[in-house]
Order: structure tokens, then C-alpha cells, then sequence
């Protein structure tokens, strides 16, 4: 009985597979059977067995090749329902974190002081970026032993206070808010503008965009929409991990996102269930190769306010 191309295929070549290399081993075998077939079959129908072949399997490939396990669970967190806040007129976004920063001095001789300070940050912004941000210091300690040598051999120079309160004003377009239609949906150019600085300027590489992601999804304002392309966007960020069940500086649990670039790598902590954001990490390599915790913001709350409340004295 005459085969038909499919039979023919699978005579000469088993079933099509994933498998990347499917195209090396198609040319392979095509010279194989070419050498054995019998004369009936005609220099036709090779031809086509061989497009067939080559043609099926890269189609297999390119619609079954996986997506990353961090790929996966950042496309789940987009599918949590999540309820944004809109500030109307007037309005206010309170956001109240923890932080903790790295500060550094230079001291005499060249040398330099580091020192990290624990803050309580409330703040009150609009939607055109006006608003207040006020920070208090709860407590300050050194990032390690060789630091706090450095500081007591360089005489001790002044160290944030505890109960210092910091206040900073911002008129429209000043503050650390960023409106949502300022962010682009498109994925090219959400991807460029996030590298680039036009959102907001952090800096280069893609540790650094992924850390922005994280500040944006915290301001608590972003529509459905622009909260997915953010999070899809971040797939796409050069070397994004997915770290697993963590902790973050406060006891919560959560799912752990990791993109390390150059010498920076930026940490997101999820919240699996919500789809909220509830920490961002900072880790910076030191000389030796090690990974140092040098900063991070634990996000408590978000709400929406009419007035910012009087400083206490």
C-alpha cells in the first residue's frame, strides 16, 4: 500500500517531538533513509517528508518551549484580584512603611563610616506627586563589626538621633508618586521606559527596574491593568528568579522574587494570596563576593486620606 506524508514521516522518523535539537536529528536521519529507501518512493515525496519534518517540529517547539518557574508564579500573582485606590480630588495616598537605609560619611584620612538607620515613613502624596513624607529614627547600628571600629577609631562623628523626625514637602510633580497614566501598558515600551528612567530615574540595569516595579505596585493607585503589564514586565527583566517561600524583616510571609545585576540585586516579597507587594530588599556584593543586606522597606499600609495630619512637636 502507496504511504501517505504522514505515514512517511513517521516511517523514516517516529513521532515529532520537543525537543530542540529536532532539526539537526531530521537532517540526520533524512540522509539515512535516503541512502536505504526504496526507488519507488519519489524524490517528491522526500521533499516534502523533509519540509514536514522540519516545519512540525519547529512549530512543537516554539509553541511548547517553557516558561521560567518565576515567569509562572509572577503570571499567577497577576491573577489575584486586586482592588486599586483612586484618589479622588483632594485626596491623599497614605502609605506607612518600615525602613531601614545605609548611610555613609567620609571621615578624616579618606576613610568612610557606615551606618544603618531604622525609620518609621508615612507618606501623604496626591496624584500629581504634592503631598509630605515624614520620617522618624527608631534606632541606629552598624552594618558590621569592621564599621563600628571605623567609627570609634575616627572619634565618633555625629549618628542620626532616635525620635529624629525628617519632613519633606513636595509641590505637584515633585514627590515620589508616580500617576498611572504615566505608566505605558505596551510591553516594549513599559520594558524600555522602566530601563531607561523616563518613569522614574533609579538607575541602570535591570536590579534597579525591578526594584522600581516594586515601588510602583506599592503606591496602591495602580488599575488592574498597568498593575499586570508591571508584573509581566518583570518577567522579562534579565536573570529574574524565583526564590520561594521567604520572610521578610517583619515576620511576613511571602513569595520571594530575586533580579541581581552587576553588583545590585534587587529582592520582591509577595504576598501569594492578595497579590500585594510587601517587601523590597537591597544587596549590594562586597569585595570578597559576599551578598550584604543593605537596605529594605516593608509596606504596611495604604489607604486613602482627605487631610495630613499635624506634625507632633
Amino acid at each position: 500500500m502507496a504511504m501517505d506524508e504522514r505515514d512517511l514521516i513517521r516511517h523514516f522518523f517516529g513521532e515529532p517531538g520537543v525537543d530542540p535539537a529536532a532539526k539537526a536529528r531530521a537532517r540526520l536521519l533524512l540522509g539515512e533513509a535516503m541512502q536505504g529507501r526504496r526507488r519507488d518512493v519519489s524524490r517528491i515525496g522526500v521533499a516534502a517528508a523533509i519540509v514536514a519534518v522540519l516545519v512540525v517540529s519547529a512549530l512543537v517547539w516554539s509553541t511548547s518551549r517553557p516558561r521560567s518557574a518565576a515567569a509562572r508564579a509572577l503570571d499567577d500573582l497577576a491573577a489575584v484580584p486586586y482592588t486599586a485606590l483612586e484618589p479622588g480630588s483632594g485626596e491623599y495616598l497614605h502609605q506607612v512603611s518600615e525602613e531601614v537605609r545605609t548611610e555613609a560619611q567620609e571621615v578624616l584620612g579618606g576613610g568612610e563610616v557606615r551606618a544603618q538607620v531604622l525609620l518609621d515613613v508615612d507618606q501623604w502624596l496626591r496624584e500629581d506627586g504634592s503631598g509630605e513624607v515624614r520620617s522618624v529614627t527608631r534606632a541606629v547600628t552598624f552594618p558590621s563589626p569592621e564599621d563600628e571600629r571605623a567609627w570609634s577609631e575616627s572619634g565618633g562623628p555625629p549618628l542620626p538621633v532616635a525620635g529624629r523626625l525628617v519632613r519633606d514637602e513636595f509641590g505637584p510633580g515633585e514627590g515620589p508618586l508616580v500617576a498611572a497614566e504615566d505608566i505605558p501598558v505596551d510591553p516594549d515600551l513599559l520594558v524600555t521606559s522602566l530601563r531607561d528612567g523616563s518613569i522614574a530615574p533609579y538607575g541602570q540595569g535591570d536590579a534597579l527596574a525591578f526594584a522600581l516595579i516594586g515601588d510602583l505596585l506599592a503606591q496602591g493607585n495602580l488599575p488592574g491593568p498597568t498593575r499586570t503589564a508591571l508584573l509581566s514586565a518583570a518577567t522579562t527583566l534579565d536573570g529574574v528568579r524565583l526564590l520561594g517561600p521567604d520572610e521578610d524583616q517583619l515576620g511576613r510571609e511571602g513569595e520571594s522574587f530575586s533580579v541581581r545585576a552587576t553588583n545590585v540585586e534587587t529582592r520582591l516579597l509577595f504576598d501569594p494570596d492578595t497579590g500585594g507587594l510587601l517587601s523590597r530588599e537591597t544587596y549590594e556584593q562586597t569585595p570578597s563576593g559576599a551578598w550584604d543586606l543593605v537596605g529594605w522597606q516593608a509596606y504596611i499600609s495604604v489607604e486613602l486620606v482627605r487631610r495630613i495630619p499635624a506634625a507632633a512637636s
